[in-house]
Parts: C-alpha cells; structure tokens; sequence
C-alpha cells in the first residue's frame, strides 16, 4: 500500500517537473523553433493573428511586447552575419540588397540583452536611404560615422539587428518563404 501510494506521488512529480520544465523551455527559448528564417534573419511573420502558436501568445505575454497584428506588419531579428559569427558593437556590417515590400520599413541596432526601457534608439527608415539604381541599398552599421546609409552601434557588446515591416502583406501571400531579405556581411573590427 505504501509502495504504491510512493509511486503515484513519484508519478506525479516526474509528470510536473517535466510538464513545467518544458514548457518554462518553450517560453525561454523554444520560440525560435517555430521561426521563419530569411537568410540570417528570423521572424514570426504568422504572429499576431488568431491562430498563433500558444507559445508565441505567452512569449508576448511574458515579455510585455505589443505584438503587430498581421496586416500591420512584422519584425525580423538578426543575431548572426552571413558566415554565422555573432553580431559584436565594435564591428563593422555592410547591410545591403533589397526588401519586400512596405510602406515603411524600419532597422535599428540594438544590444543583445537590450532594457524595453531604453529610449536612446538610433534607426533608419526605408523613406531616408539613398538607393542604387536597381533600388537595392547598402547600409553601413558601425561605431564609427560613415558616409552615405549609416547606423551607428550601441555599444562594443553583442548586438541584434532588427528589422520591422509595417503596413506590408508580402509575408501573408501564397509563395512568402522566397522573399529574400538583406545580407549582412562583416566589414572588420575594431
């Protein structure tokens, strides 16, 4: 009797530490599985609407973030260049190619573990690049100033590039997984 009275509570913890353990990971850091990736860049473009992942939904919760509704747009994330080294403030990226299309698009540089309440925010818009002839662009993102596109990088720390498309539905159309996103490419370090 005693035996089994021990199994059911030993049961019953074994099936609450694992019920809780994974979905503490999920929250944590499972969300990246269900992300879309482009190239270096990764995002929920299915966010924000009614069917979204219950673990997406609770991310936001948890974080406070606002999510965009689908129609209003969608953020990207890069934490990598394209050889796949992580992103450092004391380097020098060459952002450069085109993006689908939007009314506004936005990129900032921002540190890794960034604060929600920092508000000393640098970022361009699509409205104030200068394109290249093809309407492709070339965004110089460094600690020092530079000529033509430049955005300057927070600190000599890791960092994320993040990318945000408002007013877009190019992620919502049959045929979305072929957009193609701008290539982030390492210049030197300092």
């Amino acid at each position: 009797m005693l035996r089994n009275a021990l199994y059911i509570v030993f049961t019953l913890l074994v099936a609450l530490i694992l019920g809780f353990g994974t979905s503490y990971y999920m929250v944590e850091n499972g969300r990246e599985m269900s992300a879309q990736r482009f190239g270096v860049w990764y995002g929920w473009a299915d966010a924000g609407g009614a069917d979204t992942d219950p673990y997406s939904k609770a991310v936001s919760a948890r974080s406070g973030a606002l999510q965009l509704g689908r129609a209003e747009g969608v953020v990207f994330t890069a934490t990598q260049d394209q050889s796949g080294a992580f992103l450092s403030g004391s380097c020098s990226y060459l952002i450069s190619g085109s993006t689908p299309s939007a009314s506004v698009w936005t990129l900032r540089a921002a540190p890794m573990a960034e604060n929600a309440e920092n508000t000393d925010v640098e970022y361009l818009t699509s409205l104030q690049i200068n394109r290249n002839a093809g309407g492709t662009f070339t965004i110089t993102v460094s600690p020092n100033a530079a000529h033509g596109n430049w955005l300057p990088t927070p600190d000599s720390g890791k960092l994320k590039f993040i990318l945000s498309f408002y007013d877009t539905n190019a992620f919502l159309v049959s045929g979305h997984e072929l957009a193609v996103l701008p290539t982030v490419q390492k210049v030197n370090c300092s």
